[in-house]
């Protein structure tokens, strides 16, 4: 795809790891794993392919209805890939953001991302964010509260001053949002910032979603008229 417009932001909504464990006759917690590893190795595609930003809904509000065995799952392996990985991608360039409800995870979750999101010197060459216990409408409801805190009166109400008190400010919007295992739809990922992403459902399970499958997803946008409304 040389000389092909690339996304300067891609979210990616990780859908399909049970389900992958399912075909493989395989227990859920495999699927989750090699999903994980799985983020690994697209992160390393980014970074050659010098795509800036990345946002990974990794853990929504939703997921906290799962059985308290299968949660306690998740955020464990997603602390450990944190801990296994983060100094592997901040020596070559890679800044960690998160968002979501912050309080509400894990606390040695908390101390870990506090420690990982500090601000740093170094130039990002990819800026990766961690949705956890993220939802959209929740995302909005807690910017509404940090207004409203703040004391933003009705004159005052503008995109900007709105899309500044998301967990998102200072991100651009995604370009595309790329959701794996075929479902079509977003399900609460970034409501405020996808009002004109492309959006790409990828029939494979998040597992399966290799280089080749990156490179189709890539190419399909190129292809893309983007008019804004226009």
């Amino acid at each position: 795809m040389p000389g092909a417009p690339l996304p300067t932001h891609i979210g990616l909504i990780l859908d399909g790891n049970r389900r992958w464990a399912t075909e493989q006759g395989k227990p859920a917690a495999v699927g989750h794993a090699a999903g994980a590893d799985n983020l690994d190795a697209t992160i390393d595609r980014f970074l050659a392919r010098g795509i800036p930003y990345l946002t990974v809904y990794a853990f929504s509000t939703e997921n906290w209805k799962r059985s308290a065995i299968e949660v306690e799952f998740l955020l464990t392996l997603i602390e450990r890939r944190l801990r296994e990985r983060a100094d592997h991608w901040q020596s070559r360039g890679v800044v960690i953001r998160q968002m979501g409800q912050f309080d509400r995870l894990p606390a040695s979750l908390q101390r870990l991302l506090s420690e990982l999101t500090a601000p740093s010197e170094t130039p990002a060459r990819l800026t990766l964010t961690f949705c956890l216990s993220y939802g959209g409408r929740d995302e909005l409801r807690r910017a509404i509260q940090r207004l409203i805190e703040r004391g933003v009166g009705r004159a005052e109400l503008t995109e900007e001053i709105v899309a500044g008190a998301l967990d998102s400010a200072g991100l651009p919007d995604p370009d595309l949002i790329i959701r794996t295992s075929g479902e079509q739809r977003l399900s609460g990922f970034l409501t405020w910032q996808s009002v004109y992403s492309e959006l790409y459902f990828a029939p494979c399970h998040w597992p399966d979603f290799d280089e080749a499958a990156l490179d189709a997803a890539l190419t399909w946008y190129a292809e893309r008229q983007r008019r804004y409304g226009k």
